[in-house]
């Protein structure tokens, strides 16, 4: 009995981390910057593809996509509806990997369905759609559940 309930709680939390990123319209989107290797964070809209990867419609002007050209690891913080609750207890994960362009129609077309007004500027020449790689995730459910999960786990590869 011992054994089946960490697994049944690491089962909940993935759960829950899956639900926080496929219910996200936006993230905080952190990169290596270019000018200090200091981190940089922004504020992203963000998208899920089935499989639970992150799907970013980016602007090749702006700093972060400048930072990720030199460097092409990123984090994603996705937070669950903050709305009447204090935020430190609300469900949140961390996402790590890699950003790298994608063409995939498929990425394209579920952005876009879960951001209809990116359709005017979708494209113009200076976006492009990214999708990030996870190579792992840092999932907090509120005071004392934590959880640390593989890519592949989140992505279930």
């Amino acid at each position: 009995m011992g054994n089946t309930q960490p697994h049944e709680a690491r089962a909940a939390a993935l759960v829950d981390a899956r639900s926080s990123i496929v219910q996200a319209r936006t993230a905080a989107l952190a990169t290596i910057d270019r000018q200090s290797a200091g981190p940089y964070v922004s504020l992203v809209a963000v998208a899920a593809l089935p499989d639970c990867t992150p799907v970013l419609l980016l602007s090749a002007l702006a700093r972060h996509t400048r930072n990720l050209a030199a460097d092409r690891r990123a984090s994603l913080l996705f937070c669950s509806d903050l709305a009447g609750a204090a935020p430190l207890a609300a469900a949140r994960v961390t996402v790590i990997g890699f950003l790298e362009s994608t063409k995939d129609p498929v990425a394209c077309e579920v952005y876009l369905a879960h951001h209809p007004a990116a359709e005017e500027y979708a494209g113009f020449g200076d976006f492009q759609f990214y999708r990030l790689t996870p190579a792992s995730a840092h999932f907090i459910g509120g005071f004392g559940r934590i959880i640390e999960l593989a890519g592949d786990d989140l992505t279930g590869a």
